[in-house]
């Protein structure tokens, strides 16, 4: 493919104007693609990089708000209407993006994924080319702060926010020493690690050494760059673009940093060779040198020529210096392992007493006035335009480069945007266009999907007694997706098959009642179960042995007539006992539940449904919290293997999981710590890339609220993991939206609007809890009277 080589102004790293609309438009005529990638570290662009030059071809690294934000680190504060961390994080990541791409020899277009109307401060910010006002707009806070916690390093002369060189460093360096405390030199190798350092050093108030190795520096930039001995390329390219990386970064931790690459042996001077080249060119431009010092293990001539441009030579003889070990520069900001970051290491370092050029793309929901702006610097308004661009999910915008996981890396995942053009872009478009409506804000699932009437299940002696008949179904789910302002609180409408079809008393179609309240209908396209169960397992809590659940020899048939009919999500319920004793669940049930749950959801797909994944640990038994985390975790893991097995597009998924509780007969366990489990396993197993997690609320003991129990779980995790999770986590909630509300209704048109007033107020009492507000008890409920075990089972 060398054609595109002869498009004038193509080259190897970031192009634009002209020559960018010049290749796309060759891609669109010449039938190739050019994926699109969502970025959010420095990682992830390299290992973006690396595939594309594999494969000899262009390629578009994107960043979205989020992602934005993550790329400088989540400890910096992204306020709605300021969006600080988005436009600095932009900034930095084509700064970024431009000084390192030309090494990978591929021509490279950097654009930013799209911008809502609520968010125009981010593409305002991305359109001013200063980045040193990105840098600035929360500095007066972090500086106001930190001069009332540390105030007498603040009165060095030169000091401030951000590098600091020369003499100002080395006089930091005598302050710590003189007054005794530690400024710990962290090994990082990419901007994650940088991040994550900054955030700790932040958070603890004090400056910090930003230290890079020879192995670390070619990290930073990518192990796919050549980096031979003697020369030393990738090395050199690695310390200059992580130096420059933190200079654009730093200020706005508002804490005084220090950038030293740590020892270079005789045998790597050509690594010193190129940063000190690096050095004379910064300080002709700015009188100061890039980086504050460099270690050599010998050389009077190198360190004669530091001295010239104030570098320091030694920072072993200031003893307030420590270097954290070498296994931080594998550490990464990740929400998906909080063992190993940054944060915990930086942070113990600084406590232990014992230790002495602006973005070039930018998508617009709307805006005439930022597109004529675009325009003026000859910016790409929108990539949509060209047929030829093919946005990769999310998932790759948490992806790492990192030698301890070959599977999570951004090549397998570039290379397959490249070789895999199977998957028709308009269907996935339409997932998840359909996904992040079902996740919006504040919502979740209302679960009516029981093949009897829902209030055999409702666990209450009144409601048991009302007549099952398919007249009273249609009456009271009529009742339910009827009811006024519901769509502010659902969704997302989970239906039995019969329902789907079924009309109301005036014979209006049930799925056009819900569509014209605002909602989504969705379909239940399992068969259940038989409780005779897969032979040879042993007998659960339930009673019966373990089961496999039926339902996929008509699914694809089945799924195209959902869809035929309004349905644009479906739910499949797998079900798994738990018990320590017997070794439940078995292996066996755990692959068998994770590979159906898997192709169901791959079916579900292909005929444009959104798959509800639930593999659904039931609380049934005596086990304790401990091992209900602990057996979540093993499902989860495998059932996310299983989905990429099945290739199943997780941006246009969810997941519907059990909460991590005790058995209903086991020792109690408080809501935080129901929650903290929750939500870290999710953390664990979930990728970022699934953009909503909804629970299923699960039986609970007769002298528990199921209700209320269940709002204050959802509640309590989103309140103490805000800001910390990267997917929507809400409800899809059957007896513990509607409990109320049917023994309100209890058959009796006269009592709708009543009924219908509970299941709007408990709807929003679960609002409330996805947005970690919800407060005990201010939600009516009809309480424990009356409860009774509920019918267990398939259902």
């Amino acid at each position: 493919m060398s054609t595109f080589w002869d498009i004038p102004g193509v080259q190897p790293g970031v192009i634009t104007g002209d020559a960018a609309k010049a290749l796309l438009k060759h891609a669109k005529d010449s039938g190739y693609v050019i994926p699109a990638i969502n970025c959010s570290s420095s990682g992830t662009v390299n290992s973006c990089l690396e595939a594309a030059t594999t494969m000899g071809k262009p390629v578009i690294i994107q960043f979205s708000e989020e992602g934005s934000a993550s790329f400088v680190g989540k400890g910096l504060p992204n306020d709605h209407g300021v969006k600080a961390a988005s436009i600095l994080g932009a900034a930095a990541a084509a700064h970024y993006v431009r000084n390192v791409s030309p090494a990978y020899g591929i021509p490279v277009l950097v654009n930013s994924d799209l911008c809502a109307k609520t968010s125009l401060a981010w593409l305002d910010g991305m359109l001013d080319p200063d980045l040193e006002t990105f840098a600035s707009l929360k500095r007066t806070f972090f500086c106001l702060f930190y001069l009332l916690v540390m105030p007498t390093f603040w009165d060095i002369p030169g000091m401030k926010p951000g590098v600091i060189t020369g003499d100002t460093a080395k006089a930091l360096l005598k302050h710590a020493k003189d007054t005794g405390y530690v400024i710990p030199a962290i090994n990082c190798s990419s901007s994650g690690t940088v991040n994550s350092c900054l955030e700790a050093a932040t958070i603890k108030g004090k400056p910090v050494i930003i230290q890079f190795s020879e192995d670390g520096s070619a990290s930073f930039v990518g192990k796919g760059l050549p980096n031979e001995h003697g020369v030393k390329a990738a090395s050199i390219l690695g310390a200059v673009a992580a130096a420059h990386y933190v200079r654009n970064v730093s200020p706005a931790y508002g804490i005084p940093v220090l950038v030293n690459t740590d020892l270079c042996a005789k045998t790597s001077l050509a690594w010193l060779d190129g940063m000190l080249e690096a050095d004379e060119g910064f300080f002709k431009a700015h009188g100061e040198p890039l980086f504050s010092s460099h270690l050599v293990e010998d050389g009077a001539e190198y360190l004669k020529k530091m001295a010239a441009l104030n570098i320091i030579g030694d920072l072993g003889d200031y003893s307030c210096v420590k270097t954290v070990g070498n296994d931080t520069q594998w550490a990464y900001y990740d929400k998906r392992d909080w063992e190993l970051t940054m944060v915990g290491l930086v942070k113990e370092a600084l406590t232990n007493p014992s230790w002495r050029a602006p973005v070039l793309f930018a998508l617009v929901e709307k805006g005439a006035e930022c597109l004529k702006k675009m325009a003026a610097l000859n910016i790409i308004g929108d990539l949509g335009d060209y047929s030829c661009v093919k946005t990769v999910g999310n998932d790759t915008q948490w992806a790492y480069y990192d030698k301890r996981d070959l599977e999570l890396t951004m090549v397998g995942l570039v290379k397959e945007a490249f070789d895999n053009p199977s998957r028709d872009p308009a269907r996935m478009a339409e997932l998840k266009e359909t996904a992040k409506k079902l996740c919006s804000p504040g919502k979740g699932f209302l679960a009516a999907d029981e093949s009897a009437g829902p209030w055999l299940r409702a666990g209450h002696a009144d409601a048991a007694k009302i007549p099952d008949t398919i007249e009273n179904r249609g009456a009271y789910r009529s009742l339910c997706f009827s009811t006024p302002g519901l769509n502010e609180f659902i969704s997302g409408v989970i239906l039995h098959w019969e329902t789907l079809f079924q009309k109301d008393a005036t014979g209006k179609e049930m799925v056009a009642i819900i569509k014209e309240n605002g909602m989504i209908p969705g379909i239940k396209v399992d068969k259940g179960y038989n409780k005779k169960g897969v032979w040879g397992t042993e007998t659960g809590p339930l009673g019966h042995p373990e089961v496999a659940t039926l339902g996929l020899d008509d699914l694809q048939q089945r799924a195209a007539q959902a869809y035929a009919q309004g349905a644009r999500f479906a739910k499949w319920r797998n079900v798994l006992q738990l018990d320590p004793a017997k070794g439940l669940p078995s292996d066996l049930a755990i692959r068998d539940t994770v590979h159906t749950l898997a192709r169901y959801a791959s079916i579900c797909q292909s005929e444009g449904l959104v798959p509800i994944v639930e593999p659904e640990i039931v609380p049934n038994g005596d086990h304790d919290i401990h091992y209900c985390a602990k057996m979540t975790r093993k499902v989860l893991t495998a059932q996310f293997e299983a989905l990429k097995l099945h290739n199943v597009y997780l941006e246009g998924a969810v997941l519907k999981p059990n909460m991590v509780k005790p058995g209903i007969q086991g020792p109690k366990a408080s809501t935080e710590l129901i929650a903290t489990l929750t939500v870290e396993t999710l953390l664990a197993t979930v990728p970022p890339s699934m953009p909503g997690i909804f629970f299923l609320s699960g039986e609970t003991a007769l002298d528990e609220d199921n209700e209320e129990v269940a709002t204050i779980n959802l509640s309590k995790m989103n309140e103490l993991y805000k800001g910390k999770m990267p997917w929507h986590l809400a409800f899809s909630y059957g007896k513990a939206l509607q409990k109320t509300c049917i023994v309100t209704w209890l058959g009796k048109a006269e009592n709708k609007q009543a009924a219908q007033k509970a299941l709007r107020a408990r709807s929003g009492a679960n609002s409330d809890a996805v947005l970690g507000k919800y407060k005990a008890g201010t939600c009516a409920s009809i309480g424990t009277d009356g409860n009774i075990m509920q019918a267990a089972g398939p259902y």
